[in-house]
């Protein structure tokens, strides 16, 4: 975010090649920073420094083991982790149940459409990210990327079928470039649900028992609770970053229209 703001797209490219290596959510960066840039020219740099860190730094597992890197990395999905009751620790999907409520009419045709969401879960998420970024391409200020990056996360996370806790933590930086209005508030509650979780399956408010994921087959309300109000946060918060974008990119079309028209 530094170095694409001061102009130096190469090494910007390198430090997501760089992060990318090390944890796969970098990447949501990238869409943001590359089609913030100025110029293709910028752009080929950025993308060029990006793969040639990311390949040096993949190909030495790629020599040795090449289906490993493939699945884990390039073809990586995510993490469905529930506990042996079913109880998922995240996702969209936890909300599903509620669509059985529709009259059963629409029961067949919503069951084939999510069971194919779920299996294309990921290109899904990445495209809505990509075209995110694509909106958002006008805001090129330090805190306007770093915005950006933070609502590409509140995107992922609101249409997700999957979850890895230390993606969090990468996200909350550029969560508070949003709004603090939004951010507070929202921090608060998913570091609420982590905590909550974490003493729960140590069996510690102070997280110094043994901790015992297989032992807590089934969750009480008030954790399932916080699970579902900070999915049901970001899934709120991404449509309507989604719907600004779109109803923005409108505006500015017709504006200049208007303009030209004008002219």
């Amino acid at each position: 975010l530094i170095f694409a703001s001061q102009g130096r797209e190469g090494l910007a490219g390198a430090a997501i090649g760089a992060g990318f290596a090390l944890k796969v959510p970098t990447i949501l960066a990238a869409p943001v920073l590359f089609f913030s840039m100025e110029s293709w020219r910028s752009r080929l740099r950025f993308v060029a420094a990006f793969l040639a860190l990311a390949i040096a730094l993949y190909l030495p597992g790629g020599v040795t083991d090449p289906r490993v890197v493939i699945n884990n990395v390039v073809l990586y999905g995510g993490l469905d982790i529930e506990t042996p009751g079913g109880v998922k620790l995240w996702g969209i999907q936890n909300f599903y149940p509620l669509l059985l409520e529709l009259p059963t009419v629409f029961h067949e045709p919503l069951a084939w459409l999510l069971a194919r969401y779920y299996v294309f879960n990921t290109p899904v998420c990445l495209a809505l990210v990509t075209a995110f970024a694509w909106l958002r391409r006008r805001e090129t200020s330090p805190q306007a990327r770093g915005a950006s990056i933070g609502m590409a996360f509140a995107i992922l996370y609101g249409f997700t079928n999957y979850w890895a806790f230390q993606y969090f933590a990468w996200s909350v930086p550029f969560l508070l470039c949003i709004d603090l209005r939004f951010a507070l508030p929202t921090l608060t509650l998913m570091s609420a649900y982590i905590y909550g979780l974490y003493a729960w399956l140590c069996g510690s408010w102070t997280l110094r028992g043994k901790w015992d994921f297989m032992g807590h087959a089934y969750w009480p309300v008030w954790l399932l609770a916080l699970r579902n109000y900070c999915i049901g946060l970001f899934f709120v918060a991404a449509c309507c970053f989604l719907t600004i974008g779109v109803v923005r990119e409108i505006r500015w079309r017709r504006l200049r229209r208007t303009s030209s028209g004008t002219a």
